[in-house]
């Protein structure tokens, strides 16, 4: 009757496991009695898991450990798990008790997602703030220097796109203002930059 995921494993098999355990992964009792206990584990999460039960059961570790389950339909879970070592029918064998934290893990990754946000919007204003006033004054003049200098006059070109650039540079800090949220792409081979044009709504340059 107990609320928490409760199994018993011997000889790397369950050998009990109730109802709660079993509904995580979306098996029945039955289906998992004799199985191979790591079955359900993620294959990223198996070593981990692995070195936390022995440091568990060692008395070296006290507090739950978290990990990801795959369930029969193939969904990945998140577990929480204690264990401790125990006789069944007179011989060593592991007692688990687990909860699934699923719905936790999401709460606490939305959360994380929305202070990301938020630190991105809040940076987005400060860059446009800090830039507008030295782009105006930069374009301001670059303009007035091109009324005064013939077309032919190679300074023109280069004024010309000075202040091309300028308007680019504009076009930056005011999608950056229309940030909502933020989509990331691949810069330089070995890491992520935000994507600029998608995450305020434009895929266009």
């Amino acid at each position: 009757k107990s609320m928490a995921g409760v199994y018993v494993v011997q000889d790397g098999k369950f050998r009990f496991i109730n109802s709660n355990a079993a509904s995580y992964a979306g098996y029945t009792r039955e289906e998992l009695l004799d199985q191979e206990a790591g079955l359900l584990v993620s294959p990223e999460d198996r070593e981990k898991v692995r070195q936390n039960a022995k440091a568990m059961l060692l008395g070296e570790m006290s507090s739950p450990y978290e990990f990801r389950i795959i369930t029969k339909e193939g969904e990945t879970r998140w577990i929480m798990e204690t264990v401790t070592i125990i006789l069944h029918e007179g011989r060593q064998a592991i007692l688990g008790n687990s909860m699934d934290i699923t719905e936790r893990r999401w709460a606490e990754e939305a959360r994380y997602h929305n202070e990301r946000l938020q630190g991105v919007l809040e940076m987005a204003g400060a860059i446009c703030h800090e830039m507008n006033q030295p782009m105006q004054i930069i374009s301001g003049y670059t303009e007035m220097l091109l009324m005064n200098i013939s077309e032919n006059d190679p300074i023109h070109t280069k004024l010309d796109t000075i202040n091309k650039q300028i308007h680019r540079m504009g076009t930056i800090t005011r999608k950056l203002m229309k940030i909502k949220d933020y989509d990331t792409q691949d810069y330089a081979g070995f890491s992520r930059i935000i994507d600029i044009n998608k995450s305020s709504g434009k895929d266009t340059e």
